[in-house]
Order: structure tokens, then C-alpha cells, then sequence
């Protein structure tokens, strides 16, 4: 009598199946799924599992793209335009530390996305995520950038978003200064959902090369104070985002992706 060949294991003489542990990470990171919720799945379809054992699964497939997330960190780099930023990985049921965070640092491209966990948001972590880029890094007005524009040499750029914060607190002190800043920033926010609107469906680099031709257009000319007439919101200002204008503050908050 033979026995077949199992299913190729994920980790050695485990239970489990590389096509298991595939489909629990597309159930996590795709579906949102929550890995105590997906063991009450399987234990209605029969298969009793603990979600410790899931996790497991989880972390033997993250080291099988080891060599995958070095090499996409340096085509990363090696771009001319990058998005960094950073925000706070609740670390649950830890006690003894200073902090009960660690830090996910992100670094975005038109074709490309990578996360790393760090401990801190320090110039050591700002270091290993930015290495010797050298282009054009968007950035919030977090200071560690700063820092590290002068240290590494890259082009610091701040992104509109966090830009228009400041405006939006200077408006109680010097109200129709800030109003002309704001409503261009108002503006230029419409403009780019009126490409994202333009672009869906297309292919990255069909909705690259039309969001570049419109941005020359229209947000150059907008910068300017110069902006064609099929741009809504004639003046000088543009279009406010006051109370009774067209755009609320909420909805122009954040820029929209270019489709994957």
C-alpha cells in the first residue's frame, strides 16, 4: 500500500498546508477578517482551530517573503517621488515597556506600498526606512523629516493636507488672510477628484499620464491665480470651504489613490 504525497507544508512537520496559510493571510489582509473570527468560521464548517495556530501560520509565510520585502525596499528608494509616513502599532497585552506602541512606517509610490514595524519614531527608525533615498520624500510636518532631509539629502515636500491645518488655525487671528490660502487649497483638492472621477478604470500608466496632463492644466493654473474657465468656482478665491459653499471641510480632507 502507498500513501500519496501530503499537501507541501508551510512549516515543517506541521498539520497545515501552504494553501491554508495562504488563505487564512487573504482572509486577514484582504477580507479584514480578524483571526478569532475566522476560528468561529471554521468551527461551524468543522475544523476546530485556535487562533494562535492561525497566527503561526501567519508568521511562517511573512518569512517567505524575507527576500522579496529587501528587494522591494530598494525599488522603493530608487524612486525619484516617495510618501512617507508613520503612525502608532498598539502593542495589546504587553507590560514592562515605556511605551505600549510600536510604530508603522509606510513608504508609498504610484506602484508600490511597504510597511515595516519599528519601536520608535526616532531618527534610528526614520534611517533604516529612508536609507540613502535621495529624491523627492511627502512628508507631514513631523520633525524627524526634517532632520533627515538634512542628514540624507533628499527633497522634502509637505503634503497640502497637513499644510491647510495651519491655515485653518490662523483663521481666528487673521481670517481673510487665511481665507484666500484656504480656498485655493479648497480648490486644488476638487481638482484631484475630478481626475480620480476622470481616471477609473483606466490603467496605472494611462491614469498617471492623464492625471499629469490635468494637474499642468488646471492645478498649475490654479497656483497661479490663473485658472481656465471649465474650473468651477469663478474669483479670485476659488471655491471656499465654509459653511453654504459647494465642498465641506471633511470631503476634500485627503487625496485620492491612483487605482492598482
Amino acid at each position: 500500500m502507498e500513501t500519496p504525497p501530503g499537501p507541501l507544508k508551510l512549516i515543517p512537520g506541521g498539520r497545515y498546508s501552504l494553501d491554508f496559510a495562504i488563505h487564512v493571510a487573504l482572509e486577514k489582509y484582504c477580507s479584514h477578517l480578524p483571526l478569532e473570527r475566522q476560528t468561529k468560521r471554521m468551527a461551524r464548517a468543522g475544523l476546530v482551530v485556535e487562533s494562535q495556530t492561525l497566527w503561526d501560520q501567519l508568521f511562517g509565510l511573512s518569512r517567505c517573503f524575507k527576500d522579496v520585502m529587501v528587494r522591494l525596499h530598494e525599488y522603493l528608494l530608487s524612486k525619484q517621488v516617495l510618501l512617507a509616513a508613520e503612525t502608532r502599532w498598539p502593542l495589546l497585552g504587553v507590560t514592562g515597556r515605556a511605551t505600549k506602541n510600536w510604530f508603522d512606517w509606510v513608504l508609498v509610490a504610484e506602484d508600490a506600498v511597504l510597511h515595516s514595524i519599528h519601536e520608535t519614531r526616532s531618527n534610528e527608525a526614520a534611517d533604516a526606512v529612508l536609507g540613502a533615498f535621495h529624491g523627492v520624500l511627502l512628508t507631514d510636518g513631523y520633525g524627524v523629516y526634517g532632520s533627515r532631509a538634512r542628514a540624507i539629502g533628499f527633497v522634502q515636500a509637505h503634503d497640502w493636507c497637513h499644510a491647510r491645518r495651519r491655515f485653518i488655525d490662523a483663521e481666528s487671528t487673521a481670517p481673510e488672510t487665511a481665507k484666500v490660502i484656504l480656498d485655493h487649497i479648497g480648490a486644488l483638492f476638487l481638482i484631484e477628484r475630478e481626475i480620480v472621477e476622470e481616471f477609473t478604470g483606466k490603467n496605472l500608466d494611462d491614469a498617471l499620464a492623464l492625471r499629469r496632463r490635468r494637474r499642468q492644466e488646471r492645478s498649475k493654473a490654479d497656483r497661479r491665480g490663473d485658472r481656465p474657465d471649465r474650473h468651477r468656482g469663478a474669483g479670485a478665491g476659488g471655491l471656499s470651504d465654509r459653511p453654504g459653499s459647494e465642498i465641506p471641510r471633511e470631503s476634500m480632507a485627503r487625496a485620492h489613490p491612483i487605482p492598482r
